[in-house]
């Protein structure tokens, strides 16, 4: 004999929403996109380049934890570039 549990009313709810949140997640995932890309109108992009900025605290307690990022992150866009960069884009880092 199987023993089923009911669940309370503000369980049920949490289950709901989380179900809610998870299929509009999907949804949007699976939604269509143009196949033409971004438009040179984009904040950031153009024919030749990509800019990806990047904010870290350069000061304060948190910073020595920090302190490698920007290196590698521009140790990693130069290898993107050198590979071909994105789409033919050369990624500027700042």
């Amino acid at each position: 004999m199987a023993v089923t549990k009911k669940l309370s009313s503000p369980a049920r709810w949490n289950r709901l929403l989380a179900l809610g949140v998870g299929l509009s997640f999907l949804a949007t995932a699976c939604g269509s996109s143009s196949a033409s890309g971004p438009t040179a109108s984009a904040p950031g992009i153009t024919a030749t380049t990509i800019t990806i900025g990047s904010t870290q605290p350069l000061t304060g307690p948190a910073a020595p934890g920090y302190s490698e990022i920007s290196k590698a992150s521009n140790a990693y866009f130069q290898w993107v570039n050198d590979h071909g960069g994105v789409r033919g884009r050369k990624i500027v880092y700042k």
